[in-house]
């Protein structure tokens, strides 16, 4: 599976609803780096390591949304996410 489908797969399938302006950012987040890096393979370590870091971003948006009041993930469970985590390989 391609760096893009690996991520996207984490999102699609997170156990906690995310609404579509949401899932629209995160989507477009993993297509930001998916391009950036598109010129240089990733080995397995460096996708394992995205693949971590991706649901340690998800993490902190379900925390953030407990905190918020939100039954799902939202867009300012995504900012506020960012915010505490980045730099974070390879979104930010």
């Amino acid at each position: 599976m391609s760096f893009e489908g690996r991520l996207t797969n984490i999102v699609d399938h997170w156990h906690l609803a995310i609404d579509s302006g949401c899932r629209g950012h995160l989507i477009q987040m993993i297509q930001d780096a998916a391009q950036k890096h598109s010129g240089i393979p990733l080995d397995e370590p460096k996708m394992r390591e995205a693949e971590t870091n991706l649901e340690k971003l998800l993490t902190e948006m379900t925390w953030q949304a407990g905190v918020m009041g939100f039954t799902e993930l939202h867009e300012p469970t995504f900012f506020a996410a960012l915010s505490k985590l980045c730099p974070l390989f390879p979104f930010c």
